[in-house]
């Protein structure tokens, strides 16, 4: 397949790297300014053209579809054009894309019955898969509990209490909402606390998830001087395991538990269709 990038989020990185180490994948076309994100993607495909405007996509024949990332208006407008023009579009979620623009992309999708899925890369990591299987054979028995605790990392000067913007948890806990709804089912249920607010910050924020016949979900997340990181823990009644990621900007995962092979496999190790 084909594809091209509109949008200036970093975030589609490890999904471009993805796709090169995929014979039959490439990516042919971009509409991105970040110089930085520009020089990698040329490291990754060095045939990569660049092209100015989201229109000029429209042109393109063997185009199977665009992975559109960020927030950028630019960005937002043109992807809302192309799917109107019937074309396949791969966007990354961004709690920043705004609920009007969701709603009018889910119109214009309608209209013109083009492809549109959401990318969230932890869907397809091997280690989830991994889990899932092992919670479908039952080998905890009934999963009880959920708890996701996440460490996001803030710059602060010294002496200065840490503090998290709200803005960086929900764009947290968006990735992290779709990860236990893959693990634990749906929920229709859901209760937040936000400890130490000041000015728009917060030291602590506790998420409760639930629902009918699935597991509590308690997310929480804190503020470190370290390296973003999270923890998944699956409580059941005769075990437990734990996913969790070491580093948010080289992400890799691994999966603690009995007769689980400790090694670690990076988020987005293969390319695959993501469920709606």
């Amino acid at each position: 397949m084909n594809f091209a990038i509109l949008g200036d989020d970093p975030a589609v990185l490890p999904f471009v790297q993805a796709i090169q180490k995929a014979q039959d994948h490439s990516v042919t076309h971009a509409v991105v300014q970040d110089e930085e994100i520009v020089k990698q993607l040329m490291v990754a495909f060095p045939s990569l053209q660049i092209v100015t405007a989201w229109e000029e996509l429209l042109s393109v024949a063997e185009l199977d579809a665009i992975i559109v990332s960020g927030y950028a208006e630019s960005a937002l407008q043109g992807a809302k054009q192309l799917v109107a023009a019937g074309k396949s579009l791969l966007i990354f979620p961004d709690i920043r894309q705004d609920s009007a623009w969701i709603y009018e992309m889910s119109l214009v999708r309608d209209d013109s019955q083009a492809v549109m899925i959401p990318v969230f890369p932890l869907r397809e990591n091997s280690h989830v898969h991994n889990l899932q299987a092992i919670l479908a054979a039952g080998r905890i028995g009934k999963v009880l509990h959920l708890q996701f605790d996440r460490e996001i990392q803030v710059k602060s000067a010294k002496d200065v209490a840490l503090l998290m913007t709200v803005d960086s948890l929900n764009r947290s806990l968006l990735g992290d909402v779709d990860l236990v709804r893959t693990i634990g089912g749906e929920y229709n249920r859901i209760t937040a606390l936000h400890s130490g607010k000041v000015d728009g910050q917060v030291a602590l924020a506790i998420v409760t998830l639930s629902g009918t016949d699935v597991p509590e979900v308690t997310w929480t997340a804190r503020p470190v001087a370290a390296e973003s990181r999270w923890s998944l823990r699956v409580v059941g009644e005769n075990g437990e395991f734990t996913l969790s990621s070491t580093a948010e900007t080289s992400p890799e995962l691994s999966l603690q538990g009995p007769g689980v092979d400790e090694s670690t496999i990076p988020v987005s190790n293969k390319i695959g269709r993501a469920p709606v």
